[in-house]
């Protein structure tokens, strides 16, 4: 048998600036009423996905919304930088975990983008914060902090290594024009993880993951230059494989809740939370609906951060344990996909998980705390 392993210590860190959607109202009032022109017309999904009732229904009442059902998003100023980010939330892991840096043996970094792209963030974060471990970087796009959870746990598993330190960051913001209607619904932030050795029947009971082909051709990379003569990476967008994006975001859930659940023996009526990676507006909705599961038993994050890709489903997980919507020994499923990347679905039992501190509020983020579990 498998010793138990899973997240100790968890915790999250964001830019101090939000975005809301009051800065387009206020700046780009042609752009926005061209939208709204153009929005009449639009198609926000495929045919097959048309097909899908439980979609269909869960997007439908941001059909009108140009921000797509966006409130908030958190941006990056200033000198503020993914890596910043990352090392932020580290400290605050620590130091929910009374640890110090040198008592991790590996960090893994996944970021949505590092600070240098060939190299990523991992080296860089140690030089910042005197690790003189292992360090390396992971790229799974928005899955990556599941399957570094799945690396972590194999790593414990074979009794080489005793503790892992995870960080995650998403700096979407500096890689889209504002002008680009995408950006609405993105924002940048980042989450850290312990994982080590827990209670026996405790932390990751079984996973499983696929990767994303399909979307390999829907969002891309694509250089520019800014005001300042300096080269810039821009996130693309292919118009002609963007119409199956939705059909991608039913397939990838559909398969790896359907397997996860299948292989482990677990039966979804056990499951006491779920804690899914929201891409859009009404994805929590959608995938409660395919389940059918209340959606007390769901928490989304999208109107307050808008996509923040491999930090999201962390950042979910952070805010329903913070508001105590899971305790010691509830079984929680977590989900999440990444394009050109990798799908994984999670079942892990809950366990003394320490919190770093809780990030500063807005309005809309006290909403959520007074709506999830309604």
């Amino acid at each position: 048998m498998n010793q138990s392993v899973g997240i100790r210590a968890l915790a999250v860190n964001f830019p101090e600036y939000v975005l809301t959607n009051d800065h387009w109202k206020k700046n780009y009032p042609d752009l926005l009423l061209k939208l709204e022109q153009k929005n009449q017309t639009l198609q926000l999904f495929d045919n097959e996905s048309q097909q899908n009732d439980n979609w269909v229904q869960a997007v439908k009442p941001y059909r009108e919304d140009i921000f797509r059902g966006t409130l908030e998003r958190r941006v990056l100023t200033g000198d503020e930088t993914t890596m910043t980010l990352e090392c932020g939330a580290i400290e605050k892991v620590l130091q929910a975990a009374k640890l110090e840096i040198n008592e991790v043996d590996l960090l893994i970094s996944c970021a949505m983008f590092p600070e240098r792209l060939v190299i990523g963030n991992a080296t860089l974060i140690a030089r910042e914060l005197g690790f003189r471990g292992t360090a390396w970087n992971m790229n799974a796009s928005c899955g990556g902090a599941l399957l570094a959870l799945d690396h972590a746990v194999y790593a414990i598993q074979s009794q080489k290594i005793d503790r892992i330190l995870v960080s995650v960051s998403c700096d979407y913001s500096r890689h889209i024009e504002h002008t680009n209607p995408f950006s609405f619904t993105l924002g940048d932030g980042a989450a850290a993880f312990i994982v080590e050795k827990v209670q026996t029947g405790e932390g990751l009971l079984h996973s499983y993951s696929t990767n994303t082909h399909e979307s390999c051709d829907v969002v891309y990379p694509k250089l520019s230059v800014d005001e300042k003569g300096e080269i810039k990476l821009l996130i693309a967008i292919n118009k002609e494989t963007v119409k199956y994006v939705t059909s991608l975001l039913i397939k990838y859930f559909q398969e790896c809740s359907t397997k996860v659940l299948s292989q482990s023996g677990i039966k979804l009526e056990d499951i006491d939370f779920f804690v899914l990676y929201p891409p859009t507006a009404g994805y929590i909705d959608f995938c409660a609906s395919e389940l059918n599961i209340p959606k007390h038993k769901t928490i989304d994050i999208f109107p307050q951060y808008g996509n923040i890709s491999v930090t999201s489903v962390m950042a979910a997980l952070y805010h329903t344990a913070e508001q105590k919507k899971i305790k010691k020994g509830d079984l929680v499923m977590t989900y999440a996909h990444g394009f050109s990347g990798a799908a994984a679905a999670h079942l892990m039992r809950w366990g003394d998980v320490a919190l770093g501190a809780v990030p500063p509020t807005s309005e809309s983020l006290m909403k959520l705390t007074t709506t999830v579990g309604v």
